[in-house]
């Protein structure tokens, strides 16, 4: 019995050891210190609604592009292309679609 119940842990815990990138696919392995984010930090992915440029998803608050700089046309809330200002086109109660474009690197 008490070998049975080691099995059965192991194997509904097995796929809780694998790492899943961003993309979706499963990473089985990740080399220790790595980040598997990294990639986004020097190519961050895009936003577009119906054609129009929204700037980058970016953690980063001092990149001019970045959704996440306070002070940029992309992430105040007083600017009319944020989509941080709850009361423009692209804000909170907005309907429109965002489309992610991630570049290739």
């Amino acid at each position: 019995m008490k070998s049975l119940v080691i099995l059965l842990v192991m194997v509904f815990a097995a796929p809780c050891f694998g790492q899943t990138d961003y993309d979706g696919t499963v990473q089985p392995y990740v080399r220790y210190g790595s980040n598997p984010a990294a990639r986004y930090v020097v190519n961050p992915p895009r936003l577009y609604s119906g054609g129009r440029y929204l700037g980058e998803l970016s953690e980063n608050r001092y990149r001019p592009d970045s959704v996440s700089n306070p002070h940029g046309r992309y992430g105040s809330v007083h600017s009319p292309d944020s989509i941080n200002n709850p009361h423009g086109p692209y804000g909170r109660h907005s309907s429109q679609r965002f489309y992610i474009y991630q570049p290739r690197w």
